[in-house]
C-alpha cells in the first residue's frame, strides 16, 4: 500500500480498525472490577496529511509497503488518572490477554540519563487481533493490521496533545523562526518539570493515603 492507496481506501479501514480495538479494550476493562477507573479511551486513524509529512521526514514518501513501514496507522490511547492506575493496568496484562503484541515494538517513554530532554511519558504497544477473533465475520477484514496502543495519565495526555498541536501540527506559522520555536519548546518542558510532574506525584500520594 502506498500513500494514495491509504488516502483512497486505507484510512477508512484503519479508522474502523482503531474503533474495533477501542471497543475490545473498553469491554475488557469494564468486565474486570479489579482494574482502576479509566479517564477515557480515544482512537483515531492517521490522517493522510500527517502521514505524508512523516514519510517526507523519513525520506520514504514513495514507499509501497506503508502497512509494514508504519505501526501507527491505527492508534488507541488509554488514559488513566494517576501513575498508580497505569501501573495497576499494566500489571493486569489485559492487553496481552486480548491481543498479539509485537514485543520488539513496545516502547516506554521516560527521561533517562542519556535522554534528559525527553518529557513525553507513555507506554506504547503495537498489537494485532488474535487469530480466533479475526475468524469472526465482523473482524475478518482487520486480519494482519497493526494498531498502536498508548497508555498515559491524564496530565501527560494533556501535555503531549497541547505541545504536539502547537509545535508539530503547523500551528506555528511560516513567520516563526527557529529561535521562536525553541522558546516555545523550552516553555513546554518547563511546564512539565515545574507543574505536571510534581502534580502527578501529589495525586499519586493522595490516592495512596485514601
Amino acid at each position: 500500500m502506498n500513500i494514495k492507496d491509504y488516502e483512497k481506501n486505507g484510512f477508512e479501514i484503519y479508522k474502523a480498525f482503531a474503533k474495533a480495538v477501542k471497543y475490545i479494550l473498553e469491554q475488557a476493562i469494564q468486565s474486570d472490577n479489579s482494574l482502576p477507573r479509566i479517564q477515557s479511551v480515544q482512537c483515531r486513524a492517521k490522517e493522510t496529511r500527517s502521514l505524508q509529512s512523516r514519510l517526507v521526514e523519513a525520506g520514504n514518501l514513495d514507499t509501497q509497503t506503508l502497512e509494514i513501514d508504519r505501526r501507527d496507522l491505527a492508534g488507541v490511547r488509554v488514559i488513566f488518572y494517576t501513575n498508580n492506575d497505569v501501573y495497576d493496568f499494566l500489571n493486569s496484562h489485559l492487553i496481552r490477554k486480548n491481543f498479539d503484541i509485537e514485543e520488539d515494538s513496545t516502547k516506554i517513554y521516560y527521561a533517562t540519563q542519556e535522554k534528559k530532554d525527553v518529557r513525553y511519558r507513555a507506554i506504547h504497544y503495537t498489537v494485532r487481533l488474535r487469530e480466533e477473533r479475526t475468524r469472526l465475520p465482523e473482524y475478518m477484514r482487520f486480519a494482519g493490521l497493526r494498531c498502536e496502543i498508548q497508555i498515559q495519565t491524564i496530565l501527560n495526555h494533556a501535555w503531549s496533545e497541547t505541545s504536539h498541536d502547537i509545535i508539530y501540527k503547523d500551528k506555528l506559522c511560516d513567520g516563526y523562526g527557529k529561535k521562536a520555536k525553541e522558546v516555545i519548546t523550552r516553555r513546554f518542558k518547563w511546564i512539565m518539570d515545574q507543574y505536571l510532574i510534581p502534580a502527578g506525584f501529589e495525586m499519586q500520594k493522595a490516592q495512596e493515603e485514601q
